[in-house]
């Protein structure tokens, strides 16, 4: 699937949004989707997108320059705060790139990543958040001379033989490794409260099933 996403200014700030779309659709079609499989086209102010990504002037979240959420809109939407980016000394189209990225990748803010064989243990199952900039989110690099963000890619969430990069620019050693002020949020379940099945009780039963999974 290629999403459709819209890029809109509400900031104060005279940006040049065809410059800023079209550094984030490189780094969309040249690096992110070869890598996760997920395509988006990005154009300017329409009413029919799949997404939202949208500029802003200053932040509504302490200590947040930028926030990508569903619940509470009518689709997937991103928010980047302009202002908020320039006073902390960080560049605002990374910060764009790191929700837009962030966005594709888990648009219902619901996903989670089964990381247990690289973290868990016996006991415990360890569920990642699959955000796919936090960890890296101090680390970025230029495309046109506009600065976007680093990612993980899917290694990341799983212990790999050697070989494999965890982000795209290589930064990192291990899967589940942070960067320089990088972070990522996970849920660990105990044992007995792990993997389960739902199903229909009322239904005959059937000597087989179709798919155990």
């Amino acid at each position: 699937m290629v999403y459709k996403v819209n890029l809109v200014n509400e900031s104060s700030f005279n940006i040049d949004l065809q410059q800023l779309a079209s550094v984030l659709q490189k780094q969309l079609d040249e690096h992110y989707t070869p890598i996760w499989g997920i395509g988006a086209e990005i154009e300017l102010e329409v009413s029919d997108s799949d997404m939202d990504l949208i500029l802003k002037d200053n932040t509504d979240v302490v200590g947040a320059l930028g926030y990508h959420v569903y619940e509470g809109y009518a689709k997937p939407t991103a928010f980047v705060f302009v202002k908020t980016s320039m006073d902390d000394g960080f560049p605002y189209s990374a910060v764009a790139s790191h929700e837009l990225l962030e966005m594709l990748t888990n648009p219902f803010v619901n996903l989670f990543v089964d990381a247990s064989a690289n973290d868990g243990g016996i006991f415990l199952t360890k569920f990642v958040f699959r955000e796919i900039c936090d960890a890296v989110e101090e680390y970025t690099y230029q495309i046109d001379n506009t600065w976007v963000s680093d990612f993980v890619t899917p290694y990341w969430f799983y212990e790999t033989e050697s070989g494999n990069k965890y982000d795209y620019l290589g930064k990192l050693t291990s899967s589940l490794a942070i960067g320089q002020g990088g972070y990522y949020s996970y849920y660990m379940c105990y044992i007995g409260s792990g993997y389960q099945e739902y199903y229909d009780k009322k239904a005959k039963p059937r000597p087989h099933r179709i798919c155990k999974h």
